[in-house]
């Protein structure tokens, strides 16, 4: 209960060091507001509660390494959280997530996010800002349609977990060849957004069909389609004419 809480949080003041703080399965609707006392904690776990916020004044605590609020009732996490320059890991499944925070992309640290099992609408292209990102899990996302260009940009990152069957962006042909493809795809569409030049003529995709967001390519004045397998011209083509 609350009572023991406070006193788990009274003998870490007195105590020598406060690196971790776990709060896991206790029952809590809002994070203690002596938590925030802890500045110089590295790990804050909150798993397994009942929170539908977290404080606004989460950035204060700079030198959080680990955040984890896995399976509570979150349904936003502040923009604030863009203040933990240090924090490597951010783990946020089972929560009701609709979207991310534009401030997500100034984690420079960030190696670890997982969120698995919300209800994310869409991705931020600041997500691609994410250079350190080795892990990544957006699972069980079933309003999740479609991921940014701008993910093709995190050449870190190992494991990627996603589900194909939502996603209509990049085209399932692309998802179902599994991460690696995926991001390499992603990759070569933004780097043709910003260069003008689209080349697809690779052996690597012998595409049949061809979806990519047209507003991305106004500036488009090279396209190199060669070696597919298209029964007719890709629709987009006539969005740019």
């Amino acid at each position: 209960g609350v009572e023991a809480v406070l006193e788990y949080l009274q003998s870490l003041a007195q105590g020598s060091s406060s690196d971790d703080i776990d709060l896991r399965s206790q029952n809590l609707e809002a994070v203690p507001v002596h938590v925030m006392q802890f500045n110089t904690m590295r790990g804050l776990l909150l798993d397994k509660n009942d929170l539908k916020l977290l404080p606004s004044n989460l950035g204060t605590l700079r030198s959080l390494r680990i955040l984890s609020v896995s399976e509570n009732k979150l349904e936003d996490i502040p923009d604030t959280v863009g203040m933990l320059d240090k924090l490597q890991e951010l783990h946020a499944d089972g929560n009701k997530l609709s979207r991310l925070p534009a401030t997500i992309g100034d984690l420079k640290s960030l190696e670890k996010l997982t969120l698995r099992n919300n209800d994310i609408t869409e991705l931020p292209p600041e997500v691609g800002s994410l250079l350190q990102l080795s892990e990544l899990d957006i699972r069980d996302n079933p309003n999740l349609h479609t991921m940014p260009l701008e993910m093709g940009r995190i050449e870190s990152l190992k494991t990627f977990w996603f589900d194909v069957d939502p996603i209509t962006f990049p085209q399932r042909d692309i998802c179902s060849e599994g991460p690696r493809p995926t991001l390499k795809f992603l990759r070569l569409l933004y780097e043709a957004s910003k260069s003008g030049r689209l080349d697809l003529s690779s052996t690597d995709y012998s595409l049949q069909t061809l979806h990519i967001p047209v507003e991305r390519f106004s500036a488009l004045t090279e396209l190199d389609l060669s070696g597919n397998y298209f029964s007719e011209l890709p629709d987009f083509l006539f969005a740019l004419t």
